[in-house]
C-alpha cells in the first residue's frame, strides 16, 4: 500500500482534487488499484489521500517505474512545480498483514495505532475477532505496517510521535460510484 495525503494551500481545494482525480487515473493505468478521499473529519480534516493498493512488492516497483515514466503523470508533475496548491506527504509506502481493501468504499473510517513491533503478534491474535464484528456492520478490516520507519513501530504518522496513541479520520470517496473489486 502507499498513501499520498494532500493539504490543500487556501483556495485551491478543487485545482487538487482535480489533479489528484489525473493523477489516479494514470496510476490505474499502470496496475494500481487506486482509492482517492477527501478527509471530511478528524485527524487532517479538509486533506485529499491518494490510497494504492498491489498485489506483491514487486507489482508495486513494477507500477511506480511505469508511471514515472508516463508523460501524463510528467506533466502533472510539471504543473505541481510551477503553480503549487498543496503540501504533499508520502507516498508512506507499507504492507497489509491482515486483511486489504475489497473494494472501494464511499465512506472510510481510518485510524493509526502507534505501538512497538514486538506488539504485532497480540494485534494479530485480536484480528479475526475484530473481523467477526465488524462484518455486522459491513466494516472491512485491514492492519498494515510500513516497510521502514525512523522508530521501527507498526505506525508512520508523523502526527502522533508517542509510542502508543491513535488517530481517526473519516473520509468520503471522491468516486462514490465506484465498485471495483480486488
Amino acid at each position: 500500500v502507499s498513501i499520498r495525503e494532500v493539504t490543500p494551500h487556501a483556495g485551491k481545494e478543487n485545482v487538487v482534487k482535480e489533479r489528484m482525480k489525473e493523477i489516479s487515473a494514470v496510476m490505474e493505468k499502470h496496475g494500481t488499484k487506486s482509492g482517492l478521499y477527501s478527509v471530511v473529519a478528524g485527524d487532517g480534516a479538509g486533506r485529499f489521500d491518494l490510497q494504492n493498493w498491489y498485489p506483491t512488492l514487486k507489482s508495486a516497483v513494477a507500477s511506480f517505474q511505469a508511471y514515472g515514466s508516463d508523460p501524463a503523470y510528467q506533466a502533472l508533475m510539471q504543473k505541481r512545480g510551477a503553480d503549487p496548491a498543496g503540501e504533499i506527504e508520502g507516498p508512506w509506502v507499507g504492507r497489509m498483514i491482515h486483511g486489504a481493501p475489497k473494494g472501494i468504499k464511499p465512506v472510510i473510517l481510518h485510524r493509526d495505532y502507534h505501538a512497538p513491533r514486538s506488539a504485532i503478534p497480540e494485534i494479530m491474535k485480536l484480528a479475526p475477532s475484530v473481523d467477526e464484528l465488524m462484518a455486522t456492520v459491513d466494516v472491512e478490516v485491514g492492519i498494515g505496517v510500513p516497510s521502514s520507519t525512523p522508530r521501527g513501530g507498526v505506525c508512520w504518522s508523523r502526527r502522533c510521535p508517542g509510542s502508543l496513541c491513535g488517530s481517526r479520520t473519516f473520509t468520503t470517496s471522491l468516486r462514490p460510484n465506484s465498485r471495483r473489486s480486488s
